[in-house]
């Protein structure tokens, strides 16, 4: 009422944003090593206060000298123009430099490869070249297959590929295979239209051409017997709008979906197939559990006989290392309890159930260079119907659970090692058994 100013507390770290309460006291946050702190303060005014030393300051005081010092050269002083080196549009192609250029090791199906790869960018990162080359020393590989090379061209929204008998470094780790026979020219474009998180949505197309192939590019057992060269178009949209609590591991609640448009041509015929995926998650009462459906479908044109016509199933499809999607038994074309790509289907529905359980958090679990942060256990079971209504019509179910264990190497790189299991019926009957261990790296 005086307007005078009177002391009532006294930190060397300070207290923040004040509360009153009806008795006088006032509810205050102090600033600790553990972040801001309520408690309570009497505010009785103070005789006296101690000053705080700032070290700033005794350093001027003991040594006067310091007085004196300055920047020598403000920014008002910089000559800008003396650094100057070019004038004129920047074109990002022409900027491009070498980054880096070290030998590779990679698989190539069951051999191996060995090689160099060169990276290259323009100074602001928005163009990005990549190309690698190897060798194949196994004997037992045909000659017009030793020689593997990859170019990738990264351009904002665009990129090109081309690769002769690609080769892959974690096909050096387990039975899901990317590298393939042939020459592939691919073309590719990714735009978001909605980037608000957690909303997000996304539309991508690819247009690309393979000859040579022995296998289908994205099904490696399965043949193509009847081609060596496809054309194939592909679009889709994929939304996602899912929350988790603060701290948690994984996703608790929310939607997805996406939607896939795609047409394969060769020997004269083209086959279009249209895919579609939904995913549901409902947080449960018990904290940090949830409830997720993923649901997907498919349907195609074309004859049964024709390996292009078909959608393929099975696996996990996590290799011993990885870099892959951790929970990959989710997707549309995996399905743990039977050997990859061993279920076709024309026509299919999907549906995975998916209980998360909580995860289990270490405190004291390691040493910085190796922290193991928590494990999550998560079950599992899934129904596949192939081509319902006809006479070649298939259920096959299955069940497991996977367990995956985070942790950072040399304090801060994220890697995640999981383990898996499930059993796989069809009939009633059990069909196969299956065991996973995957290492994700970075």
């Amino acid at each position: 009422a005086t307007g005078e100013t009177e002391w009532v507390s006294n930190a060397e770290t300070g207290f923040f944003k004040p509360i009153p309460l009806e008795d006088g006291r006032l509810i205050a946050m102090e600033y600790t090593g553990q972040g801001f702190r309520p408690g309570l303060i009497d505010p009785v005014p103070l005789e006296s206060v101690s000053s705080i030393s700032f070290l700033g300051n005794e350093v001027a005081v003991k040594h006067e000298s310091v007085r004196d010092w300055s920047v020598v050269n403000t920014l008002a002083q910089q000559d800008f123009e003396a650094s100057i080196t070019h004038k004129g549009k920047y074109r990002p192609p022409s900027e491009l430099g070498l980054v880096s250029a070290y030998p590779i090791l990679e698989g190539y199906r069951d051999s191996q490869s060995i090689g160099w790869n060169f990276e290259l960018s323009d100074p602001m990162m928005l163009h990005h070249l990549d190309f690698s080359l190897g060798y194949s020393w196994d004997s037992d590989l045909p000659t017009d297959e030793k020689l593997h090379a990859r170019i990738d061209y990264k351009a904002l929204n665009w990129s090109a590929s081309y690769w002769h008998n690609d080769a892959d470094f974690y096909d050096l780790f387990g039975p899901k295979k990317r590298s393939r026979k042939g020459d592939a020219f691919l073309l590719g474009y990714d735009r978001s239209i909605i980037s608000d998180d957690p909303r997000k949505l996304s539309f991508s197309g690819d247009l690309n051409y393979y000859t040579g192939l022995d296998t289908l590019p994205d099904n490696q057992n399965v043949s193509t017997f009847l081609f060596e060269d496809i054309l194939s178009l592909r679009l889709g949209l994929e939304y996602t709008n899912t929350r988790k609590t603060l701290g948690e591991v994984d996703h608790e609640k929310g939607i997805e979906w996406d939607l896939v448009l795609s047409a394969d041509h060769a020997l004269s015929t083209t086959i279009p197939k249209l895919r579609g995926g939904l995913n549901i998650g409902f947080a449960l009462p018990w904290e940090q559990s949830s409830i997720w459906l993923y649901n997907s479908a498919g349907i195609a044109d074309g004859n049964r006989l024709n390996p292009l016509t078909n959608f393929y199933f099975g696996g996990f499809q996590n290799n011993y290392v990885d870099d892959g999607s951790v929970k990959r038994y989710r997707s549309y074309n995996t399905f743990p309890g039977f050997e990859i790509d061993e279920v076709s289907a024309r026509d299919f529905f999907k549906t995975v159930v998916e209980w998360n359980l909580p995860p289990k958090r270490f405190r004291e679990a390691g040493s910085p260079g190796l922290f193991l942060k928590n494990a999550q256990p998560a079950f599992f079971v899934s129904g596949l119907v192939t081509d319902p209504g006809k006479i070649f019509e298939r259920t096959v179910t299955n069940v497991g659970f996977q367990v995956d264990f985070e942790f950072t190497l040399v304090h801060r790189l994220p890697m995640v090692f999981s383990v898996g299991y499930a059993v796989g019926y069809e009939g009633g009957d059990k069909h196969d058994e299956e065991w996973m261990f995957s290492l994700k790296i970075l």
